[in-house]
């Protein structure tokens, strides 16, 4: 992945779906991986003890 260093204020709609398209794609590609899987298992398992602790 590389690193932009100028940035810019105002995006043009096109600009901003595009980044979007790009930022998607990067998190279903780290999800896939085994530290993603693990990543959203402990989320999956802290939103089951909250949810059990306002029961």
């Amino acid at each position: 992945m590389t690193h932009q260093t100028e940035y810019k204020e105002n995006l043009s709609q096109e600009e901003i779906e595009s980044l979007a398209s790009v930022l998607m794609t990067e998190i279903a590609a780290f999800y896939k991986t085994e530290r993603g899987k693990r990543f959203w298992e402990e989320y999956l398992r802290k939103k089951e003890k909250e949810a059990q602790k306002t029961a």
